[in-house]
């Protein structure tokens, strides 16, 4: 549970600058500070079409120590949220036997999408409650419900999907 809330509150703190009013992130393309945002050929998200994937064997992820508690503080300054570790050495895995997973070469996908992402889309999801859900929404406690802030597909630009059955 803690892990969930720690890369939930990750992406909500990222998001929270682009969220309001920029519905689906098209007003990025008219800064050219993101110019990466709009002529970038490795944009994320991309829908992924599971037939059109290239087959892969991996080995199983191996993801350790997850389980083992760390110190940290987490502050809202009110325009994101900072996670401020009280350890230096932090090392975070899980680990998942055989997992069906999907990988691309993308992007961030918020300003400034820079391409330095690759993705790994597992096929087993891991379910947040409406209470956590509402946790999660707490944290900017500014009356918006922090839906539909998500950017729409972009074009897979000649990459390719990764299909792994560990």
């Amino acid at each position: 549970m803690t892990t969930r809330l720690l890369v939930c509150l990750t992406v909500l703190s990222t998001i929270s600058g682009w969220r309001s009013k920029n519905i689906n992130g098209e007003y990025w393309k008219s800064f050219d500070i993101f110019k990466t945002c709009k002529h970038g050929r490795k944009q994320s998200p991309v829908n992924i079409i599971k037939n059109d994937a290239s087959i892969m064997q991996c080995a199983p992820m191996n993801f350790s120590y997850y389980d083992h508690p760390n110190d940290f503080d987490i502050l809202n300054n009110g325009h994101t949220v900072i996670l401020t570790l009280k350890k230096r050495n932090l090392t975070y895995s899980a680990y998942y036997g055989r997992t069906t997973t999907q990988s691309y070469e993308g992007s961030l996908t918020i300003p400034p999408c820079q391409e330095i992402v690759l993705w790994t889309v597992f096929k087993k999801r891991c379910p947040v409650s409406a209470g956590q859900m509402r946790t999660f929404r707490k944290v900017f406690n500014d009356g918006d419900t922090h839906m539909n802030i998500f950017r729409l597909p972009q074009p897979l630009n000649g990459r390719t999907v990764l299909y792994n059955r560990s």
